[in-house]
């Protein structure tokens, strides 16, 4: 499966986050350290995702849109 990880510095730590998964994220002094712990938080998401579908712990999505930020 191949997904997309995005990694930004926020100052003395690197922030990662998959975004065709929202929830996965982590964050890591170094680049390797947070790649590593975002392979950690993957396996993690996607076996209690498995879990909940095997258990009929279900939810569905009802709607997506785009929005604006109203002032």
């Amino acid at each position: 499966m191949d997904l997309t990880a995005v990694y930004e510095q926020d100052g003395e730590w690197i922030m990662g986050y998959i975004v065709e998964m929202p929830g996965v994220n982590t964050q890591g002094r170094t680049l390797d350290e947070c790649r590593d712990n975002l392979q950690d938080a993957l396996r993690e998401c996607v076996a209690a995702r498995r879990e909940q579908a095997a258990a009929g712990d279900h939810t569905y999505r009802v709607a997506e849109e785009r929005t604006r930020l109203e002032q």
